[in-house]
This record gives C-alpha cells, sequence and structure tokens, in this order.
C-alpha cells in the first residue's frame, strides 16, 4: 500500500472534506442561539473550506497526471504560504468559536441552577 499514491492523497482529501461539512452542519445548528460564538464557528469552517480549494486543485491535478495524462503545470499560488495556513488557522478560529458557545451555555446552566434552587427555596418556605 502505497500512501504517497494519488487514491489515498484522494481518500485523505475527501475524509476532510465531510469532518468539514460536519463543522458547517454543527455551525448552523447553533446559529439560532444568541452570541457571536456560531457566527464564529461557521466563518471558521468556511474559511477552511476555501482554503482548501488550492489543495484541492493539486489533488485533481495529481491524480489526472497519473492516469496516463499529460502532467499539468500548478500555478506558484498553490504553493504559497497563505494556503498552506489558512486551513489551520481558520479552524483556529472554528475553536475559538465553540469554546464562546460552550462557555456561553455553561454560564446559562449556572443561571437556571441558581433559579431553580431560588425557585425550591420558595417552594420550602411556602410549605411551611
Amino acid at each position: 500500500m502505497d500512501l504517497a499514491s494519488p487514491e489515498i492523497k484522494l481518500l485523505g482529501f475527501c475524509v476532510l472534506l465531510l469532518a468539514l461539512a460536519g463543522a458547517i452542519s454543527a455551525s448552523v445548528a447553533f446559529l439560532r442561539e444568541k452570541g457571536a460564538g456560531p457566527r464564529i464557528m461557521l466563518a471558521g469552517s468556511i474559511l477552511s473550506l476555501v482554503g482548501m480549494i488550492p489543495q484541492a486543485l493539486a489533488q485533481f491535478i495529481d491524480y489526472h497526471a497519473n492516469k496516463g495524462y499529460e502532467p499539468l503545470e500548478l500555478p506558484q499560488i498553490v504553493y504559497f504560504t497563505f494556503w498552506n495556513w489558512l486551513p489551520t488557522a481558520s479552524a483556529l478560529v472554528f475553536a475559538v468559536g465553540l469554546l464562546m458557545t460552550a462557555f456561553q451555555r455553561r454560564g446559562l446552566s449556572k443561571r437556571i441552577a441558581e433559579l431553580e434552587s431560588i425557585l425550591s427555596a420558595h417552594e420550602m418556605a411556602g410549605k411551611k
């Protein structure tokens, strides 16, 4: 099994694309909540998807170049540093949005617990 073969690279790209689809769908599911967290998550997911376009182009050309087609020259922009760090940086943006959403939910659950304890204290005082 050759891990550098175009088929394995294509499979890895498809798995990454599936993971991004999951991240985008999670972001969309959280959009009805208040706060900036879900919007930041969605922005990070979409930026990561945009950053994968040159990688997908390289995989497509590599796949077809090794299948008997004439090898094509990739534009220099594909190897430009921007396209290499954009998916990683946007994954960090997604993580920040996820943390913001988690902290907001944690604060909300603490507030609900406080209100439930106040309510139970009033019920106990009413029974006496």
